[in-house]
């Protein structure tokens, strides 16, 4: 990364395949919105950094909605079309997003958020659970500034994850996204 940006993740997905199942995408989008809720989790505020990943994460979310029937809407597929956006509103299809009307685009604006929500849990599951090891990690990365793979799994393989519960998850949630807590808190399947 350029100087100044602070630290960053490289996720290492598995590329063999084009195809991505709902529980991958949610992973994906759980791992865009990570960095954010880490500095909320563990410094308390939030930065500028990560809006690129956050525009990933909404991205991703607004697919599995709007494109692959990843929803409770069911098997739609709405959108721009890419090669004329306007195409909709010259169709009359209604002046809401997507083509469709209001009422409409805010049921897909709403499971759009949903899957949001849920990525969100699962990245603060995942992060409590480790807390331990994330906290060893910055120490020696303060110290060495990078981290040899075989050293990171030595480090990784010293922490057993903690338990953490259904409430503590949702307390958190509270604390910085509390739109994100009256959504469904049952993960999909």
């Amino acid at each position: 990364g350029a100087a100044g940006t602070g630290g960053h993740m490289q996720a290492t997905p598995d590329t063999s395949s084009p195809v991505r199942t709902e529980e991958a995408l949610l992973g994906q989008i759980a791992s865009a919105v990570g960095a954010t809720i880490s500095e909320r989790l563990f410094t308390g505020t939030a930065t500028t950094g990560n809006s690129n990943d956050l525009q990933q994460a909404y991205n991703y979310a607004k697919m599995m909605v709007t494109k692959f029937g990843m929803s409770d809407l069911g098997t739609i597929s709405v959108g721009e079309d890419e090669d004329n956006p306007n195409l909709g509103r010259q169709m009359g299809m209604g002046a809401g997003a997507y083509g469709l009307s209001d009422e409409s685009s805010n049921q897909i604006d709403q499971e759009i958020l949903r899957k949001l929500a849920t990525a969100s849990r699962i990245a603060i599951r995942a992060l409590l659970e480790r807390e331990e090891f994330l906290h060893a990690l910055v120490k020696k990365l303060e110290v060495e500034e990078t981290i040899a793979r075989a050293e990171w799994v030595e480090l990784w393989n010293q922490f057993k994850p903690a338990v953490i519960s259904e409430e503590r998850i949702e307390a958190e949630l509270q604390k910085f996204w509390p739109r994100f807590v009256e959504l469904s808190s049952a993960v999909e399947a």
